[in-house]
């Protein structure tokens, strides 16, 4: 205390002003810090996982228009249109495979891994019963093609539905997760 005593009017004012420009600049520093990392968590939820959950949304939608295609292909009898349906469902399953090796490649956690091959595997074993029942329906055994798809396929169908909900559940959860601990950040 004695030194600041012994330092004029001016001196002390200007200590005083530096030690304010020194306590406002570590405020701007620290703020700085906490915005990136603010961007850091934005950025991960809109171009990770807000991307994974489109993608597995166009998943359920390709789904969902498979079991269609092979429902149609179960009722129609003209070979040409049930050609096109069978063309459809190619189409729609090569884009399913283009985004689980997506997804796969972006998903670290072991948990989402994990979910992820439940998916695959819902996927294979659903796409194994569209393809006998259509295999049926293209040698003109409609009716056991009809009991297969109502007793296996819409199962089938209802538990690959099942698996992408719980994957698009956790990728909601992690986002949930990023956005609480942005709530951290500016509390």
């Amino acid at each position: 205390m004695t030194f600041l005593n012994r330092l004029k009017i001016g001196q002390r004012l200007g200590l005083a002003f530096s030690l304010s420009i020194a306590l406002t600049l570590g405020i701007a520093v620290y703020a700085r810090v906490e915005l990136s990392s603010i961007n850091d968590d934005l950025a991960e939820m809109v171009e990770d996982r807000m991307v994974k959950v489109e993608q597995l949304g166009q998943l359920k939608d390709n789904v969902g228009r498979i079991a269609e295609a092979t429902r149609n292909i179960v009722l129609l009898d003209d070979t040409a249109a049930m050609q096109k349906e069978e063309a459809l469902i190619t189409q729609r399953r090569a884009h399913n495979v283009a985004l689980l090796k997506s997804l796969s490649a972006s998903i670290r956690s072991e948990k989402g891994q994990q979910l992820l091959r439940d998916t695959e595997a819902a996927r294979q074993a659903f796409a194994a019963s569209t393809n006998r029942v259509n295999a049926m329906a293209a040698r003109g055994e409609k009716d056991p093609a009809r009991t297969l798809l109502l007793q296996e396929t819409v199962a089938l169908q209802a538990g690959f539905f099942g698996k992408l909900e719980e994957l698009i559940g956790f990728q909601k959860e992690l986002m949930t997760t990023v956005a609480r601990s942005t709530d951290k950040t500016v509390d």
